[in-house]
């Protein structure tokens, strides 16, 4: 009987031996018992024993199926085109503005269209002549020789910047942009002009308009004095309506408003404040052995001429030679 039982432990060793090199050594028979007898096991169960028999390498790791290769003479399968994007607008850009000088005014041109047009009001007196211009936004600019011109394409206004005190030399350069414009001049002075913020270093401005302007009512009687004067010949040292020079026409006009000046040009460019932003009616405007009256809107009335010449009193343009100076002796 004991030895039935040693038999039957030995055969049952052997049996099991036998069941597991057919396991290890045949995939297949592995799987197909696993599929059988984890068919009626809950669905967590089996998840969970596929894992710890693939952990032990009873069962082969599971890996993806490699595509199938194409049978030969079959068309190759078209890639999906990815969507074309919409093609972007792309801005034609519009043509710089410029500004053409001519001998009769200042043409702003946008391409072949004109858009604007400026002269300096007085066709005798420089409309166009030679000397930079540049244009930006509503602003155009333009210069005759130590002179900056501006004209606002909106309003259509025309100003004159006459040079001050750091202003000195031709203006051989104009680049401007939307708030003013940079200026070079013939001495390599670098200077900004900025309309719309009151800013003109080595400038005066005088806003250009109809010929001659009316003062306020506190001194409307020096236009009419002014008036009177008119046509008198030029007399170098003179003072009274046979003959009269510039100095002598100055003080003849500011003594009927009580307000007594120097006698000659030279002393006459030190009398009250100097003037150096905006030139108001009554400004004296001093040169190098000359004084003028200023009557608004770019002009002036002065007894212009020489004393082998001759000449008259006269209303003039600003412009006929630079400004050195302004001074300010109505309050």
């Amino acid at each position: 009987m004991k030895k039935f039982w040693v038999r039957l432990k030995v055969v049952g060793c052997l049996g099991c031996l036998a069941l597991f090199a057919l396991l290890y050594f045949f995939p297949a028979l592995r799987e197909f018992l696993f599929t059988r007898s984890m068919q009626s096991q809950p669905l967590e169960r089996q998840e969970t024993a596929r894992k710890f028999f693939t952990m032990v390498h009873l069962l082969p790791t599971q890996t993806v199926p490699a595509t199938s290769p194409i049978p030969m003479g079959s068309p190759l399968p078209q890639a999906t085109p990815e969507p074309t994007p919409e093609p972007s607008v792309i801005a034609t850009p519009e043509p710089a503005m410029l500004a053409e000088r001519t001998a009769e005014a200042v043409v702003i041109r946008r391409g072949d269209e004109e858009i604007g047009r400026f002269t300096t009001l007085y066709k005798t007196d420089m409309p166009g002549g030679k000397g930079p211009a540049a244009v930006s936004g509503p602003h155009a600019w333009w210069a005759t020789k130590e002179l900056l011109f501006h004209g606002d394409l909106v309003t259509k206004k025309i100003e004159v910047f006459l040079p001050y005190a750091g202003a000195k030399g031709e203006i051989t350069t104009l680049k401007s942009d939307d708030e003013g414009v940079s200026v070079t001049t013939s001495s390599g002075q670098s200077l900004r002009v900025l309309p719309e913020r009151h800013v003109w270093k080595g400038f005066m401005r005088a806003s250009l308009g109809p010929e001659t302007e009316e003062p306020g009512k506190k001194h409307a009687g020096l236009k009419k004095t002014i008036d009177g004067w008119i046509g008198t010949p030029y007399v170098w040292g003179g003072d009274t309506k046979k003959g009269i020079d510039c100095s002598g026409l100055v003080c003849k006009v500011f003594n009927t408003i009580k307000i007594s000046l120097p006698r000659t040009s030279k002393e006459q460019a030190t009398v009250g404040k100097p003037a150096t932003d905006e030139l108001r009616w009554g400004d004296l405007l001093c040169y190098d052995g000359h004084v003028s009256i200023y009557v608004g809107n770019g002009r002036s009335a002065e007894a212009l001429g020489t004393k082998e010449a001759g000449g008259t009193v006269k209303y003039a343009t600003i412009w006929h030679r630079p400004c050195t100076g302004a001074r300010r002796v109505l309050p």
